[in-house]
């Protein structure tokens, strides 16, 4: 959920500096659509492309002739940073919730080991208990 918010913040961002190179009259990333909803799939696209480290391939954010790309490549290189943190956050919950659970299943058998050591030993007391009382009575 975490992975999924933070791509939706950074493709919204994406969109904001689109708008901004469009308006002001930069070249901008041409979008295959003016639907706002198709710039935004394909803005999620780039940014999940770029935090994943996958490549693009098939389009990227900038044009190679034109000067205006730099703040778009300043934003995606700040977007690469943080997807790589990302994944090391989600990387160690993962692993903690791995090692928590291993802890608990070893403390679930040492508890079962214990409580059978306490039966065992009760009950040893228990026929000894019996055994005395047998003696002293006879």
């Amino acid at each position: 959920m975490k992975f999924l918010g933070a791509v939706h913040y950074f493709a919204c961002i994406h969109i904001l500096i689109w708008k901004e190179k469009t308006f002001s009259g930069a070249q901008a990333v041409e979008f295959m659509d003016d639907k706002l909803s198709t710039i935004y799939v394909e803005s999620f696209y780039l940014i999940t492309t770029t935090i994943t480290s996958v490549g693009y391939g098939d389009f990227k954010g900038y044009y190679d002739n034109d000067g205006a790309w730099a703040i778009e490549m300043v934003f995606l290189i700040f977007v690469i940073i943080f997807g790589i943190m990302l994944f090391s956050i989600v990387t160690k919950e993962i692993f903690e919730s791995k090692t928590v659970a291993a802890v608990h299943d070893l403390v679930f058998k040492e508890r079962k080991a214990m409580e059978e050591y306490i039966n065992d030993v009760s009950r040893v007391m228990k026929e000894k208990a019996i055994e005395d009382d047998m003696v002293k009575t006879c």
